[in-house]
């Protein structure tokens, strides 16, 4: 989608193939990139990602998203880089905590460039009226059949 807006796009993936016209090394990636966003699996391998030690390797005023899980990219990480100045923004759709425990991810959540969205990706309409469908059907069956039509919601 990147590409519609004139955007070079990079991937990096351990495992998979990648298109060799987006074929990147990590450290390239990192360093080339001014949107850097993540989609992995959390692993041990992918826990900490993005950490203070990649810092250094950053493109000045890249934008970080995260929409995986919180603990790939860290939020020691982030601060520093927003601090810096290394960091411009981030994006995230996950926090390790949700809500947020931690003095760290309170004070990342609040940054003004810093933006969160719930992690709410599989809630699709469809979801919804299907959870209200089981909620429902649930309640019938606790409550005895005598009671179907008031707990139906068509």
């Amino acid at each position: 989608m990147g590409q519609a807006f004139g955007m070079k796009i990079l991937g990096y993936d351990k495992y998979k193939l990648v298109n060799e016209k987006i074929k990147a090394d990590y450290r390239d990636l990192l360093s080339e990139s001014d949107f850097i966003s993540f989609h992995v699996p959390l692993t041990e391998e992918t826990k900490g990602m993005l950490d203070v030690e990649q810092l250094p390797l950053l493109k000045r005023g890249v934008f970080i998203i995260n929409v995986s899980r919180g603990e790939v990219v860290s939020i020691p990480a982030l601060l520093e880089g927003l601090d810096k100045g290394i960091i411009a923004g981030v994006g995230l759709d996950v926090v390790s905590h949700e809500p947020p425990e931690t003095s760290e991810e309170k004070r990342l959540v609040s940054d003004p460039r810093v933006i969160v969205t719930p992690h709410v990706a599989g809630s699709t309409e469809e979801a919804e009226e299907q959870a209200v469908r089981m909620a429902c059907s649930t309640l019938q069956k606790l409550g005895g059949e005598e009671n179907d039509d008031d707990a139906s919601l068509s």
